[in-house]
């Protein structure tokens, strides 16, 4: 790892921690009642008004050109819009924020393939060996003690839905960050990504009447909107930029991990030996996969 490259690593690892326990706070807020495209419209509009104002201040926020706005409508389309309701959808139907997280951990492999066929990126057959050490670790970190995982197959088809948003969201930022920095990025994203989801809200009015508003229950929707949906993004914006698609993605081999230990830190999981040993695997895999020859 070359030292110049070091802030990046440190804000991949970050952003990969955001994430994983955005599944945690995320099933909170449903399993609390709270309508979940209310929540999707209102993670993003709270994340996007916290990045203007620090943009405005810092005077970093960059003009859109002509020429790329069926760029970044399909940016939005890929992430937030499609993304979040293949997760959300998926966190709902399997019931588990881990299992969820442990299907979005394959997201290396769509990016590693992506990358490859569409920016030529290289990697070498270690980093391949790196990725696949990392997703057996992963599983031995989330099936139980029969060597079982019960998903239901309409929640695994969302989460793949969600893969292949975040795998077109990479290739297009990739594209993108060349011309705009990540705070214009992030900003378009969530307030774009906020007015797709307007109309679906309208359904939900009802809900979010009988709601029961309070800080104690409100406040995962805070956290999800400063940190998985404001520094995790602009942290990966910034690896995608310098180390490329495939390799920024591979640290989403953590996520299941970083959710389990979340999970169990809350008494929403229980964690068990074969965690630990799934998690020693998985960094292995996420080492190797870095490196540039054995």
């Amino acid at each position: 790892m070359k030292q110049n490259n070091v802030g990046t690593y440190i804000g991949l690892i970050l952003a990969t921690i955001f994430w994983g326990i955005s599944f945690v706070w995320t099933k909170q807020l449903l399993d609390g009642g709270f309508p979940m495209y209310s929540l999707l419209i209102s993670r993003l509009l709270i994340a996007g008004i916290l990045l203007l104002v620090t943009a405005l201040f810092t005077r970093t926020l960059i003009k859109l050109q002509r020429c790329d706005f069926k760029w970044f409508l399909l940016l939005v389309l890929c992430e937030p819009f499609l993304y979040f309701i293949g997760e959300t959808y998926g966190i709902i139907l399997t019931e588990s924020a881990s299992i969820s997280s442990i299907v979005i951990a394959t997201l290396p492999i769509f990016t590693m393939t992506a990358g490859y066929m569409v920016y030529k990126e290289k990697f070498t057959a270690t980093n391949i060996f790196g990725v696949f050490i990392a997703l057996v670790g992963v599983c031995v970190s989330l099936v139980d003690d029969n060597m079982n995982l019960t998903v239901r197959p309409l929640g695994v088809s969302m989460l793949i839905l969600a893969l292949l948003s975040a795998t077109g969201y990479s290739l297009v930022i990739k594209k993108l960050s060349d011309k705009y920095n990540p705070f214009t990025l992030v900003i378009v994203q969530n307030f774009a990504g906020g007015l797709l989801f307007l109309p679906f809200v309208f359904a939900e009015t009802v809900q979010l009447a009988k709601f029961q508003y309070s800080f104690s229950v409100l406040y995962p929707l805070f956290l999800l909107a400063i940190f998985p949906s404001s520094l995790a993004f602009l942290y990966f914006i910034k690896a995608v930029k310098r180390i490329g698609v495939a390799k920024s993605s591979m640290f989403c081999t953590l996520i299941p991990i970083i959710t389990l230990l979340f999970a169990a830190m809350i008494g929403q999981e229980s964690l068990h030996q074969r965690n630990i040993i799934g998690v020693v695997i998985v960094v292995f895999g996420l080492i190797m996969s870095q490196r540039k020859k054995l």
